[in-house]
């Protein structure tokens, strides 16, 4: 009985758009495990400068411009489906994860860096597309708020359980980093899988 209350303040979505909100939220999860430690892993264990990481996290921006450059030409060519470009990205991103947990070095940190902003660029726009072809004019707001929605709590939800698992696993140990690389990774697999 309270599930049904709980469920009666969600807005009434097809499934396709709550299954996108799943995908969101775990994809943004693996995101947010690394948003924090990320740099503290590159400079305290690799020994990057914090130059060396302005210059990749400053790539990884310019790259996202690009790669919504290249999603909203991809999508605007009859040529490219948008779930094909949303199942790319999420692979070019789940490259670039493995990229940063096995090669440590600051050639293979710019290349991960690229391909990262690249794959999340390019999906924004395929997402925003899918759901505006899934969608009724009257559900659009309501259909892109609780996408964003599930990804905020994505977000938040992976940096504390990133917290969580440096705090249990070790802040000084490089595994722990490869292991929460590699858990990103798989959260971009899952979600192109779905």
């Amino acid at each position: 009985m309270l599930l049904k209350k709980i469920l009666h303040l969600f807005p009434e979505l097809k499934q396709e758009i709550w299954m996108i909100c799943v995908g969101r939220l775990f994809s943004q999860i693996g995101h947010g495990l690394l948003i924090f430690s990320a740099t503290i892993f590159w400079v305290n264990l690799i020994e990057l400068s914090p130059t060396q990481i302005g210059i990749g996290l400053g790539l990884t921006s310019l790259a996202g411009i690009f790669g919504r450059l290249l999603g909203g030409t991809l999508i605007d060519s009859s040529s490219f489906d948008c779930r094909l470009i949303l199942l790319t990205s999420t692979m070019i991103s789940a490259i670039a994860d493995f990229l940063f947990a096995f090669n440590q070095n600051f050639a293979f940190f710019l290349i991960g860096s690229f391909l990262m902003g690249l794959g999340i660029g390019m999906s924004w726009l395929a997402i925003s597309a899918i759901i505006t072809t899934i969608v009724t004019n009257e559900q659009y707001n309501e259909a892109f708020a609780v996408t964003r929605l599930s990804e905020r709590i994505g977000v938040n939800g992976g940096i504390f359980l990133g917290g969580f698992a440096i705090a249990k696993m070790g802040a000084n140990n490089i595994e722990t980093y490869q292991k929460l690389y590699l858990l990103d990774g798989l959260t971009f697999l899952t979600y192109s899988s779905g």
